[in-house]
């Protein structure tokens, strides 16, 4: 009996030795950190991930206590959670820890009474998440905060930046469409500089000037400096530092300067660029001098005339932003993901019927038919009759009496609605005249785009004219 006694004590004792070496095996390599401490909280074992968590090595852990590895900030919240460990048998919580380089480091902590003497402890970093928690947490505090900014009266408007004031995709397809229409370019920048809008833009720019360090930090300079002290409603041409033409409208939001609308680059049709001072430019800065020299052939020349005419159309459009409430403009994007939608686009609408009613551009639109579906208040001036006897008549109305320049009868084909139309293009400076039956005769220069919907199936046309009746007369 002895003998079978004897065999059964060595089966159990293979039994716990091997299930000890299985649960040595598995603490060690587990990836979570596993320690073993005593009452007084002094590390007895700990495994191969409580070294990587901490920092320290297993012999100097094994000559720590718990403690030790507290900051300041967190001895009560660890005192704590070992006290509740002692009392009750078991605790859990997310504790800061210190690692050995220094930094504070973020764990959740759960332990188990053993005995009197022996706690057993699980330890896992959770630094990333509670670094994504906090950047979380900063990020709801700052959007509350523009909120109340926007919404409330006694908000900051010094906290908003351009870009959460207005709303750029509309500004974007406002100028995208004047650029069509007139081939003036713009941009819509910050008060740091930053671009928000473009259109336009040409390639000594793009791919010379703000592509290089030196005349990117040029470009800036003149975007922020050059343009100070520019009064609401007024614009100001200047050279920037890079040797072209801007000129510069400031946007001034509840009497904070917050951007600058500007219109370049471009050089003016009576001047000759300088050629080497921009060779030289291009030795300085590392430029292809072949591509760069032959970017600034393509910078656009316009009249002095034509640059005033289109600066008066952004000053207005500068100002128009600036009336408009920032709160209305960001709330109108709450409310469009709600019930209200239709305000959202009835304020849209009601911002771009401002912009052509006030343009010093007469702007009519026409049906896919050739009817006139719209002219604004300048249409109404250079034409001489009033909007709705325009409005509904045909492009080619014979009561129009158009002439040719040269003074004979205008075919249909020389019809900017019908050249658009069946060449579906952009087109620029068709000119032709109107012959009244007083004996008036009007000028026009016109520059027309088409209307396309979303298939790309033709619609209409809008067309931008000018009087050009007295530069004819002077010629």
């Amino acid at each position: 009996m002895s003998t079978e006694n004897s065999q059964k004590d060595q089966v159990n004792n293979k039994k716990l030795n091997e299930s000890e070496s299985i649960l040595q095996t598995y603490i060690n390599n587990a990836p979570d950190g596993v320690f073993l401490a005593d009452e007084k909280g002094r590390y007895l074992e700990v495994n191969a991930a409580s070294e990587r968590i901490t920092g320290y090595t297993k012999a100097e852990l094994l000559s720590m206590s718990i403690s030790q590895l507290f900051p300041p900030e967190g001895r009560e919240e660890g005192i704590r959670h070992f006290t509740e460990v002692r009392e009750t048998g078991k605790a859990s919580g997310e504790l800061i820890f210190l690692h050995k380089n220094g930094s504070k480091r973020w764990w959740s902590v759960n332990a188990v009474k053993l005995s009197e003497n022996r706690y057993l402890g699980f330890t896992k970093d959770i630094t990333k998440q509670k670094q994504t928690e906090e950047a979380l947490l900063f990020s709801e505090a700052s959007v509350k905060n523009k909120l109340k900014a926007i919404a409330e009266a006694e908000g900051d408007i010094g906290t908003l930046e351009l870009s959460e004031i207005i709303d750029i995709e509309i500004l974007q397809s406002i100028m995208d469409d004047f650029y069509q229409l007139t081939g003036m370019l713009g941009a819509v920048l910050d008060i740091s500089g930053k671009v928000l809008v473009a259109v336009g833009w040409q390639d000594i720019c793009t791919k010379f000037h703000r592509c290089n360090p030196d005349t990117l930090k040029n470009c800036i300079e003149s975007d922020t400096i050059l343009t100070q002290g520019v009064e609401e409603g007024t614009f100001k041409s200047y050279r920037c530092k890079n040797n072209m033409w801007d000129i510069a409208t400031p946007l001034i939001v509840g009497g904070r300067h917050v951007g600058n609308i500007f219109m370049g680059q471009y050089f003016l049709e009576d001047e000759v660029p300088d050629v080497e001072l921009f060779r030289r430019q291009a030795e300085k800065y590392g430029f292809d001098e072949e591509e760069y020299l032959a970017a600034l052939d393509r910078v656009p020349r316009f009249t002095k005339e034509t640059v005033d005419r289109g600066m008066h159309f952004y000053s207005k459009l500068a100002g128009i932003i600036s009336k408009l409430s920032f709160s209305t403009i960001k709330q109108s994007r709450i409310i469009a993901e709600h019930e209200q939608a239709k305000e959202e686009i009835k304020s849209q609408n009601t911002l771009l019927s401002t912009i052509m009613e006030t343009s010093p551009i007469g702007i009519t639109t026409v049906d896919a038919d050739g009817n006139i579906n719209y002219a604004n208040y300048r249409a109404e001036q250079i034409l001489g009759i009033e909007k709705n006897k325009i409005i509904k008549r045909k492009y080619n109305d014979p009561e129009w009496n158009p002439i040719d320049v040269d003074g004979g009868l205008l075919p249909n084909e020389k019809y900017p609605f019908y050249i658009v139309k069946s060449t579906g293009k952009t087109i620029h400076n068709i000119q032709h005249g109107i012959k009244w039956p007083d004996g008036r005769t009007v000028f026009l220069s016109v520059n027309a785009s088409p209307l396309r919907d979303n298939k790309g199936k033709f619609y209409g046309m809008v067309a931008a004219f000018e009087d050009i009746t007295d530069r004819r007369q002077m010629e």
